[in-house]
C-alpha cells in the first residue's frame, strides 16, 4: 500500500480506497457484507455456508483485529481444525 503523504499511519479512508482499488485491478469477487455460518472440509477445499449462498474456497481467511491487538475469536471447532492458523 503506498504511504500516505503527511500521515505516519494510512487513514482508514486511505485503506479502504487502497483496498477497493486493488478489488478492481485484479478483478476480485469480494462480497460483503456476508455473515458466514459455518466452513467445513469438502474434499480438497472447505465449503463456506452464508448468508447469501454457499461456495467452496481453497482458503478461508477470518480478518479481525489489528496488528498491535490481535483477535482471535473462539470458534467452535478451531482445536481439532487441522489447517493452519496464524495472525498477521
Amino acid at each position: 500500500m503506498p504511504r500516505q503523504e503527511g500521515e505516519e499511519f494510512p487513514t482508514a479512508g486511505h485503506v479502504v480506497d487502497y483496498l477497493r482499488a486493488y478489488e478492481q485491478r485484479y478483478d476480485l469477487r469480494v462480497r460483503r457484507p456476508v455473515r458466514v455460518h459455518e466452513v467445513r472440509r469438502a474434499g480438497e477445499r472447505l465449503a463456506v455456508e452464508t448468508d447469501d449462498g454457499s461456495w467452496l474456497a481453497r482458503y478461508v481467511i477470518s480478518a479481525t483485529g489489528t496488528w498491535e491487538c490481535p483477535y482471535v475469536p473462539d470458534i467452535p471447532g478451531r482445536a481439532e481444525f487441522g489447517g493452519r492458523q496464524l495472525h498477521r
